[in-house]
């Protein structure tokens, strides 16, 4: 146990969001809650030599105009500056996207570097996906199942580019449809392939209402060709698509669905890009909830080519479990 939060201005459910490293092995995160407005904290975490580490907040949110409950995963930039999302608050009340600049002694400066507005784009979660020229991805994802086509409550894809000037240029660069569109893009992010495709997944609808896999391919002008890559039937290939997804070297993609499968409690699936620009999903593991139910996480693998993740419930004691699948 390296730190365990007391629900007061240490901050207080972590939720969704991840950790992450600095350049010098110090953690970092978010709680959607507590601190000392009770809006959430950025935190970090740091080792000491006798093994026990330190907590330290680094901003409170105030539910204002910076924003509140950051239910997100910080990433660093090159500089070592901290970028992430806040699903409340904000100027209009739909969230925040914020850059945070390292100082001395600990201290941090808040910039927010966004103010969503909706209509559309609403409550911005989970955090960013950075591309190679250091733009930034991510969701918003704020009216679930029941949504209203082409308003942009069905959730977005937004893309946020540095300008010369230090400032950022905002634009939704898919708006999804719901029905055979999908809705409600998944909570644990998009993953880049190697020429910047972005690839990610909706909670919900589709066409058989499991929700769907999609691939999202940049053109002339800064358009986006959107592109399902597989319709979950909620059976034996799974559902409702949670985690982030990773690739392989040779280019296939792995993620956890949180249902379906031969026993109805998930499954982690595999996507084999064909010759003629389709893909086959095949589940290569139905969890039966003895070894776990319902896997929500994003997937590691080491590079043996192993796959890692956990799952919300299930196992001896039927609270998730820790697993391992080997190829």
């Amino acid at each position: 146990m390296l730190y365990s939060f007391t629900g007061g201005s240490d901050g207080d459910f972590p939720g969704w969001g991840g950790l992450v490293f600095d350049k010098t092995n110090n953690l970092y995160g978010a709680t959607v809650l507590g601190g000392k407005y009770g809006e959430g904290t950025i935190f970090d975490l740091r080792p000491n030599l006798d093994g026990i580490w330190t907590e330290s907040v680094l901003h409170q949110f105030t539910g204002k105009s910076d924003g509140g409950t950051p239910d997100t995963t910080p990433i660093f930039d090159a500089a070592g500056n901290l970028y992430a999302t806040a699903v409340s608050g904000g100027a209009y009340a739909c969230g925040t996207a914020f850059k945070m600049t390292p100082g001395s002694n600990n201290l941090w400066t808040f910039h927010v570097i966004h103010q969503f507005k909706g209509g559309p784009a609403c409550a911005p979660w989970v955090g960013f996906t950075p591309d190679a020229a250091g733009a930034l991805y991510g969701t918003t994802r704020n009216a679930g199942k029941f949504c209203n086509p082409g308003s942009g409550d069905c959730g977005t894809v937004f893309q946020l580019t540095p300008t010369s000037g230090g400032g950022w240029t905002y634009k939704v660069i898919h708006l999804f449809s719901g029905g055979k569109g999908g809705v409600d893009p998944s909570v644990g992010g998009q993953v880049f392939d190697g020429q910047g495709n972005l690839y990610g997944a909706t909670e919900d609808q589709g066409a058989h209402g499991y929700g769907l896999l999609f691939k999202l391919t940049p053109g002339a002008g800064d358009k986006w060709t959107y592109q399902v890559l597989h319709q979950f039937n909620g059976l034996q290939d799974g559902g409702n698509s949670i985690g982030r997804m990773i690739f392989d070297a040779p280019g296939n993609l792995y993620g956890p669905a949180y249902s379906g499968g031969a026993y109805g409690y998930g499954v982690v699936f595999k996507l084999t890009p064909n010759q003629n620009g389709t893909w086959t999903e095949n589940a290569i593991f139905s969890f039966s909830g003895s070894d776990g139910a319902n896997p929500a996480a994003a997937l590691i693998s080491d590079p043996a080519g192993n796959i890692y993740g956990i799952t919300n419930a299930g196992g001896a004691y039927d609270a998730g479990t820790v697993y391992e699948i080997t190829p």
